[in-house]
């Protein structure tokens, strides 16, 4: 639940006025200098940059390969499952708790990769994202510079835009032009 900021006594209209207000000083409202404002999309960023799906691929390779032993592991426990099943009432019981017993070290095999693959996915996922964010950090704030700008906000966090202060486009052109 979010809390009012104002007192109840303070009827909505008021308490969003002056919010305005503090916001527009915030951006220079109040200042000599008009603020110039400016947005990026960081989910268009992260998929639309060559060099971030570089950073994303080369981070995943680990988990990627413990997807596939994984993978071959499953199959491989199939396969097994499925001939325990098919000679299970023709075999003798000796041969069916050797059975059960192999089948019971596939699965916790299995159990183990899927762990470690867990951990792998989140090791890449931060070993990626806290690089990525950094370089389009520099970047917005390189263009901002150039442009004048001071303040640049996060597109998802904006109701409305015109579409010529959006920084998405140069951002994805610089990164992937470095």
């Amino acid at each position: 639940m979010i809390r009012h900021p104002f007192p109840k006594s303070v009827n909505a209209p008021i308490a969003m006025i002056l919010l305005a207000g503090g916001f527009g000083l915030l951006l220079g409202a109040g200042a000599a200098k008009p603020a110039r404002v400016a947005v990026f999309d960081a989910t268009r960023i992260t998929d639309g940059s060559e060099r971030i799906q570089a950073m994303i691929a080369e981070a995943s390779a680990d988990a990627r390969a413990v997807r596939e032993e994984l993978e071959s592991k499953q199959r491989e426990f199939n396969t097994s499952s499925e001939k325990f099943a098919s000679q299970k009432s023709v075999s003798s019981e000796d041969v069916n708790e050797r059975r059960r017993a192999e089948l019971a070290r596939q699965k916790e095999a299995i159990e183990e990769l899927q762990f470690r693959l867990s951990r792998e996915i989140n090791r890449a996922q931060t070993a990626a994202v806290d690089p990525m964010r950094k370089m389009i950090m520099s970047t917005v704030r390189e263009l901002a510079a150039e442009q004048g700008l001071t303040v640049v906000l996060s597109s998802d966090n904006t109701y409305y835009f015109d579409p010529e202060v959006d920084l998405t486009g140069a951002i994805i052109a610089r990164l992937d032009g470095r």
